[in-house]
């Protein structure tokens, strides 16, 4: 084990790895992750050994094994910033129930290019941080503290974000609004509203250090309704790993107007426009018309 002192100083411990990477690390402790509160962050003879807990977790993300390091992640833990208790809490749930079918004889492997993430209620909740702006957007949507709904999460494979996100440009790709329609409206999140998406927003500059990642709103469309859905994604992963999004719902939902529809792209209307005037020429000639 390295015993460099030397750290990262001035470098934020977020701008080394991601919130997924430090849960994912302090899972693989299993049954030994209640000891963690028992190691000092401090280096001794303890701690240098191979036996170091805080050691191994530092290991698995390849970082330094410094005492600043040491600090940051021991912060992380024990001031449970972005919820990384019960994050860590659900994923050894999950690798235990995994473990379980095994010895069931029942051992599914995902397939990540063809498979299709549903949204799960028992998947964790993105954690919002405290910050000034969260307060004051929750004091304009919680005026009516009876506005808050619930939450739901969905998630998409690698596959389905690079599809609607274009990291070089970082920004979303042309017609990202119909798969996060897709996404919201499928079974089992009891989401029937005709949605309109407001335009994304994306943390950039030093300064927004504690902001998210994306953040959208989404209306309903139908008349007379007022329900609200605001998607947030604290923290983007790695290339490699799929994406998780909060949805917070507001407002009281109010269909009794008839459905409605869901508002074109303009490529949808153009392919909408070009049908018509083919049903038009064909019936106006009774010929075949090809575009």
């Amino acid at each position: 084990m390295a015993n460099s002192n030397s750290g990262e100083k001035g470098k934020n411990i977020w701008s080394r790895i991601t919130v997924n990477q430090f849960v994912a690390a302090v899972a693989s402790l299993g049954d030994r992750i209640n000891r963690l509160k028992d190691e000092t962050w401090r280096l001794n003879d303890t701690t240098r050994s191979s036996h170091s807990l805080w050691g191994e977790v530092i290991d698995n993300l390849k970082l330094d094994h410094s005492e600043l390091t040491r600090l940051a992640l021991y912060k992380i833990w024990h001031s449970n910033r972005h919820g990384v208790l019960s994050l860590v809490e659900n994923m050894t749930g999950s690798i235990r129930q995994s473990r379980n079918d095994e010895d069931d004889g029942h051992i599914s492997v995902p397939n990540e290019i063809n498979s299709v993430l549903l949204p799960d209620p028992s998947l964790p909740l993105p954690q919002r941080p405290v910050t000034r702006a969260h307060l004051e957007e929750d004091a304009d949507n919680n005026s009516d503290k009876k506005s808050f709904v619930g939450e739901i999460s969905i998630v998409f494979s690698v596959i389905e974000w690079k599809n609607v996100f274009s990291r070089t440009s970082q920004k979303m790709k042309d017609d990202w609004t119909k798969t996060f329609s897709v996404k919201l409206t499928l079974p089992g999140t009891g989401i029937k509203c005709s949605l309109k998406f407001t335009t994304p927003s994306f943390k950039k500059g030093k300064r927004k250090r504690n902001c998210r990642d994306f953040s959208c709103t989404v209306l309903c469309t139908i008349r007379g309704c007022k329900r609200k859905y605001i998607i947030e994604c604290q923290t983007f992963p790695d290339e490699n790993s799929s994406v998780l999004f909060l949805v917070r719902i507001f407002c009281k939902e109010d269909h009794t107007n008839g459905p409605g529809s869901r508002q074109l792209t303009g490529k949808e209307r153009l392919e909408v426009g070009k049908n018509f005037v083919r049903f038009a020429m064909k019936n106006f000639t009774n010929e075949k018309i090809y575009f």
